[in-house]
Order: C-alpha cells, then sequence, then structure tokens
C-alpha cells in the first residue's frame, strides 16, 4: 500500500480505552472507522452516529467485510481471547489493549497466529511510545547512567475504577501492574529472577470483589540490579506516574506533568496546580503515537520498532512476572520466576 492510504478500522468496545481510541482515530488523517460494536446497543449507536459509521453490538459483520484491514480491541479481558482468533482468523491486522488472555498458553496460541497468517499484532503497552519513558530507555541504553543498580515505577490511579470494570479485569497485578512490570524490564533489558510483593486492600469495595489496591512488588535482576514497583488504586491528587532509574554515572527520571505551568509565590510558599487528573490525560499522546505506529506498519509495510513494539515473548514474559508477583503477596514469602513453562 502506499504512504497515501487510509486504513479502515472497526472498534470493538466503547468503555473506559475504546473512548480515548475513539478520539484518536477521528484525528488521524490516515484512518477511517467503519464500524463500532460494543454490548450496548444505545451507546454503540449514539457513538455511530457522531462518528458516521455502523453500530453492531456483535464483531462478526465487521470481521466478515473485506473493506475492514483492522481492528482495535478494547472490550472487556474476559472477551480478548475469543476475539483474537475470530480477528486473526479474519484476516485483520490487530491492535489490542492488554491482557491478550488471563492464560498464558492462549497468548502464546494467538502470537502463534498471527505470525502463521502474517499479520501484524500490536499489544497496548503505551508507556513505550510516551517519549518521556522512551528517553529513559534510550539513556539506559547508551549507558548515560553508568550500570544500573536501582529501578523504580511509581503507578498510582485516579479516578479509582469501578466496581463493574474491576471484576473483570483479571486482578491488579494483571490489568495494572503488567505496565510497570513490562516497563522496569524493556528499561533494563533484562528480566528479574526473584519477586517480592505485599498487597492490602484499603477500599471497601476492592476488598468484597477480592482484589486488592495497594501493591509493592520488590525484584532481583542477574546483573545485581535491583527494582521496586508501587501501586495504588487511589491517589487523592492525581494519576501519579513516575520512573527513576539510579546507576554508577547518575540518574534518569520521569516527573509528573501539571496542569498548568503556571505558579502562585508568597511568604506563605509557592503553590502550583495539580498533576493530571487520569491516564488518559496523561498519555494521550502515547496512545496517539501507539496509534500512528501501528498504522504505519500496516499501511506502510515498515517493521515494528524492535524498541517499542512488544513482541511474543515481552507479552509471555510479563504475563509470567505479574503471576509470581500475584503469588509472592498471597504467599508472603519471595518466588523466583521461572519463563521455561
Amino acid at each position: 500500500m502506499s504512504s497515501s492510504s487510509v486504513l479502515n478500522f472497526a472498534l470493538f468496545g466503547l468503555g473506559r480505552a475504546g473512548q480515548f481510541h475513539l478520539k484518536n482515530l477521528a484525528s488521524h488523517s490516515r484512518t477511517r472507522l467503519l464500524y463500532v460494536a460494543d454490548v450496548d446497543k444505545e451507546r454503540a449507536e449514539a457513538v455511530a452516529d457522531k462518528f458516521k459509521c455502523k453500530a453492531l453490538t456483535d464483531p462478526e459483520e465487521a470481521l466478515k467485510d473485506p473493506n475492514v484491514q483492522a481492528v482495535i480491541i478494547a472490550t472487556p479481558t474476559h472477551t480478548h481471547y475469543d476475539l483474537l482468533i475470530r480477528s486473526i482468523n479474519a484476516g485483520k491486522a490487530i491492535f489490542t489493549e492488554k491482557p491478550l488472555s488471563v492464560n498464558l498458553h492462549e497468548i502464546d496460541i494467538v502470537y502463534n497466529l498471527a505470525k502463521e497468517k502474517k499479520l501484524p499484532l500490536l499489544c497496548a503497552f503505551n508507556r513505550r511510545f510516551d517519549r518521556s519513558w522512551y528517553k529513559v530507555k534510550e539513556a539506559v541504553r547508551r549507558g548515560d547512567i553508568g550500570t544500573p543498580q536501582i529501578i523504580r515505577s511509581t503507578a498510582r490511579d485516579n479516578p479509582p475504577p469501578s466496581a463493574e470494570y474491576l471484576s473483570t479485569s483479571h486482578g491488579f497485578f494483571h490489568d495494572s501492574g503488567v505496565h510497570d512490570i513490562d516497563v522496569i524490564r524493556w528499561v533494563l533489558g533484562e528480566e528479574p529472577t526473584e519477586v517480592f510483593s505485599y498487597a492490602e486492600a484499603n477500599i471497601p469495595y476492592i476488598k468484597e470483589l477480592g482484589d486488592v489496591d495497594t501493591v509493592l512488588m520488590v525484584f532481583k535482576f542477574k546483573s545485581g540490579a535491583m527494582g521496586t514497583i508501587d501501586m495504588s488504586r487511589k491517589s487523592v491528587y492525581g494519576y501519579d506516574q513516575r520512573l527513576e532509574v539510579f546507576g554508577t554515572k547518575g540518574m534518569v527520571q520521569v516527573h509528573n506533568p501539571l496542569t498548568t505551568t503556571a505558579t502562585y509565590s508568597s511568604e506563605n510558599g509557592i503553590l502550583s496546580d495539580n498533576i493530571q487528573f487520569s491516564f488518559p490525560q496523561r498519555f494521550a499522546e502515547a496512545y496517539f503515537r501507539e496509534l500512528e505506529s501501528f498504522v504505519h506498519v500496516v499501511l506502510d509495510k515498515a517493521d515494528p520498532d524492535p524498541l517499542v513494539w512488544p513482541t511474543h515473548t515481552d507479552v509471555r514474559n510479563v504475563h509470567i512476572i505479574a503471576d509470581a508477583a500475584r503469588d509472592a503477596a498471597n504467599k508472603g514469602q519471595s518466588v523466583p520466576i521461572k519463563y521455561d513453562i
């Protein structure tokens, strides 16, 4: 296809993730939205009317339409595997929210089938497409901070997800923790060998669901580096996402951007605005860059950027690490991470 081509999409799922995918599809010069599908018929029809496309409650019509070249899967977690298999068998390029499945064997099936059919498959670990996170990755890769010794990732949500969302999210470690797990292994360029975790439920409705809302993970790496991830479902001061890598020659960090750069100074101190409110604001550019990369690969037949695009190995190893971290929290002891499953 020529670089002037337009990529025709179907979007499955119009919830939290689907909303920012809608915005990006509408604003991208090389995409066209042909279908939206959601189990909520009224929501699908309202979106279709606004974006001048066709509403569905089942994706099958879109998958059968040869004009649809690519799909975005943003439905609840438990539906991903079935939609992935159906989309691959329909010959569509796929951009999917994580996880591909709650089962490691099914993740392998999806990637092997996509490889067999020669179809692009992008699993949305959006921090890889954020320029700040990428700059940290590049600094570490170049050796700017010497030998990495400590990597710290902080992820504190705002606002807390609804009980309806959490009930099908597959738990805090796999729903949210996988992003930070992917970041620390991606930035360091190696896999952790051992993990210890603490987890607590402080929010009543999350506790009632049998899930947790506050987590601390500690990792060991073969190189001698150590890593920590701290997460919370509720950060009253805004969406708190930070990264730090400390090494023998220095340190590199990602800070939280503020909603504005205005400050008020007085004898009582300096007052600034809050950090950004939620993940669609904080990672707005990253989500667009993610879509841009996907469009470039599909339309222009470009090779995925190996420094950014998650591979089959990346996705399966993140799943294994998240399982190990959850097990460590449940057992109250350190757990070795085994990748030869």
